[in-house]
């Protein structure tokens, strides 16, 4: 993967949307971008986990939250 934030899309799978499969399909079909899924379904994240994650946010062009 690159680490250029001009392709990089940063998927957050929060579990809080009903239809997140509908959107997670639909997203595979866009083209010229890098995809990177983070879970964010465990309740026992350590500060170190979401220091990781927010990371991850700056160093992405786009987020969506599924």
């Amino acid at each position: 993967m690159t680490n250029s934030s001009e392709s990089r899309l940063l998927i957050l799978d929060t579990g809080i949307f009903p239809d997140a499969a509908t959107v997670l399909q639909a997203l595979e079909e866009i083209d010229g971008y890098q995809f990177e899924r983070e879970a964010l379904t465990d309740q026992g994240m350590t500060d170190a986990d979401w220091d990781r994650v927010l990371k991850k946010i700056l160093d992405s062009k786009k987020v969506v939250t599924v």
